[in-house]
């Protein structure tokens, strides 16, 4: 009796841990395991604090816009932030991804790269995330091009004011 029951409690634990192990198709079709326990614990928790940056990243891109123009003159400060923003959107993207592999879902870091708006809505829709995130960067993002150059404006404008005080203060 003893020798039928430890097979048969071996095969309950194999069926047991193959039902726990949960599988996730990627683009190409290939199964990707995920990871039980504490490590996708952490996984999850590390891809939505990554789908929070990326519903923040417009936030990002004002004060690149700023600083760009703080930093260069006015005619080149546009290229400058277009680069800074464009490198914090590739790290940001290559981390969520890469973060979201980790977590059994794949979503290729090129949408990021080339098309920021898809890339958030993939990665929603495949990761089962919250659909708030895309609706943060969407509303953001509208914010920011509808409020980018009246702010860059009075920026520029007090900037031109405080010369013109240091010019007539010599």
């Amino acid at each position: 009796a003893d020798e039928c029951a430890c097979p048969r409690a071996r095969l309950v634990e194999l069926l047991r841990a193959d039902r726990t192990r949960e599988m996730d198709m990627s683009e190409d079709g290939e199964l990707l395991p995920t990871d039980s326990g504490a490590s996708a614990a952490r996984s999850q928790s590390r891809a939505q604090v990554t789908a929070w940056f990326l519903a923040l990243l417009p936030v990002s891109w004002l004060a690149f816009d700023v600083l760009a123009l703080e930093l260069f003159d006015a005619k080149d400060s546009p290229r400058g932030s277009l680069l800074a923003a464009t490198l914090m959107n590739w790290v940001v993207v290559v981390a969520d991804s890469e973060t979201l592999r980790k977590a059994g879902v794949r979503v290729s870091a090129w949408w990021g790269i080339l098309l920021l708006p898809v890339y958030v809505v993939l990665r929603t829709k495949r990761s089962r995330s919250s659909p708030m995130v895309p609706v943060l960067f969407f509303a953001l993002f509208a914010t920011y091009v509808i409020s980018v150059a009246p702010i860059l404006d009075g920026v520029e404008s007090a900037q031109a004011m405080a010369a013109s005080v240091a010019i007539a203060g010599t």
